[in-house]
């Protein structure tokens, strides 16, 4: 799915109450995987300072790319935001 577009459609066909919705549900859920993300690497150092390293050393690269996508998608509805109020 690209970055302007939503399960329910584009963001440019979306009302402004609809586009302050989904950003603020895509802005809530990024910082909710920011952290997350953030746990499993401070978990990765530990475990591999303490148990060298295995296969959960990499477990959060895995899930890297998840928050950098949510990060562009709510630039897009920022971006789609301040385009419309600029007009």
């Amino acid at each position: 799915m690209k970055a302007n577009q939503t399960k329910n459609g584009n963001l440019s066909e979306m009302t402004e109450l609809q586009l302050t919705t989904v950003e603020r549900t895509r802005k809530s859920l990024f910082y909710v995987l920011a952290i997350l993300v953030s746990i499993m690497v401070l978990v990765a150092i530990f475990t591999t300072v303490k148990n060298g390293f295995t296969f959960f050393t990499l477990f959060p690269l895995f899930f890297a790319p998840m928050v950098v996508n949510n990060w562009l998608q709510v630039k897009a509805v920022k971006d789609e935001v301040k385009a419309r109020k600029t007009n």
